[in-house]
């Protein structure tokens, strides 16, 4: 299967208060998207549930995040969706655990990996 794979694996894992969900650490991604010199890269969406009212500061706050590429308030289960991208899954777990959970008013988040 090409394109995007949503999967959804309940970890139980937190870090800093937030539920952790790891899918992408079971995905490789074999396309090219310039990041770091030309190297392979990994794409994700984020999808992550906030705090009442917060869906806007968050999205704000992720957007200047390093390693995301953008990131939207919206409406739906989720309230924020971002898109980070990575030189590999070690560094997009490093993005999420480390900058994305520690925002004030994320909650809870779940990753969805690219993958061919």
């Amino acid at each position: 299967m090409n394109g995007i794979h949503a999967a959804r694996a309940e970890s139980g894992r937190h870090v800093a208060g937030a539920k952790v969900n790891w899918p992408f650490l079971a995905y490789r991604s074999a396309t090219k998207r310039g990041v770091k010199g030309g190297g392979m890269s990994k794409i994700a969406f984020v999808l992550i549930q906030t705090a009442l009212g917060k869906a806007t500061e968050v999205s704000t706050h992720i957007r200047h995040t390093e390693g995301v590429k953008s990131a939207y308030a919206v409406t739906g289960p989720y309230d924020v969706i971002a898109v980070v991208e990575a030189e590999d899954f070690t560094e997009m777990g490093d993005i999420v655990t480390t900058k994305i959970a520690r925002i004030p008013g994320v909650d809870r988040w779940t990753v969805c990996a690219e993958h061919q």
